[in-house]
């Protein structure tokens, strides 16, 4: 694992969804209904994709939320998030969504490109973050961020069901890559402890 912490200039102007996201989990998804895959490295560092969860967060106070999808080497993801922590284990975390009449953001409704940030009503966004975790968690931040979703079951608060795939490329010229089908379901959780490497 990492020894030190893994950063880049994204990482100033993006860190704040990182925080919203490793602070509030309002209805984590239940696991991988499909294939899973992450092709590529960090810096030399890759992990496989054993199981993954469909959340649907937010911006406390804000009434503004975005559908979260996380692709881990651990299994039984949901489970271990409900454990309180999360060090352990190595994971891709993608944030997608649009914007909308109002100019807030929802979590994706449609099939689709999401990449990009926030724009104006009708948009699609999309960002996400590289973490490397044994005692503590070293974050790499994508410089891009591709999503395509080609099938989307929609449910009362966000989707239910999301097959695609995705691309990231970071300032080192490495690339990570892969496809997911994640439906969901588990249980909400309220919170979870993140250990960062000084």
């Amino acid at each position: 694992m990492l020894s030190r912490p893994v950063t880049n200039s994204a990482f100033a102007t993006r860190g704040y969804l990182l925080v919203w996201a490793l602070l509030l989990c309002a209805a984590c998804g239940g696991g991988a209904g499909g294939p899973l895959s992450i092709d590529g490295s960090y810096r030399g560092y890759s992990f496989p994709a054993t199981d993954g969860t469909l959340t649907v967060e937010g911006v406390p106070g804000s009434g503004q939320t975005f559908s979260v999808l996380r692709i881990s080497d651990h299994a039984d993801l949901c489970s271990f998030l409900h454990a309180g922590q999360f060090t352990d284990a190595n994971m891709l975390e993608l944030h997608l969504g649009a914007v909308d009449n109002q100019g807030k953001l929802v979590p994706a409704f449609a099939t689709g490109i999401y990449q990009g940030k926030p724009g104006g009503p009708g948009s699609h966004f999309a960002n996400a973050y590289a973490l490397f975790g044994a005692k503590c968690l070293s974050v790499a931040v994508p410089t891009t961020v591709s999503v395509t979703v080609v099938e989307l079951e929609a449910g009362a608060d966000g989707p239910s069901h999301l097959r695609g795939t995705y691309q990231l490329g970071f300032d080192t010229g490495d690339t990570m890559s892969g496809a997911f089908e994640l439906g969901a379901g588990c249980a909400p959780v309220l919170g979870y402890r993140y250990v960062f490497c000084r």
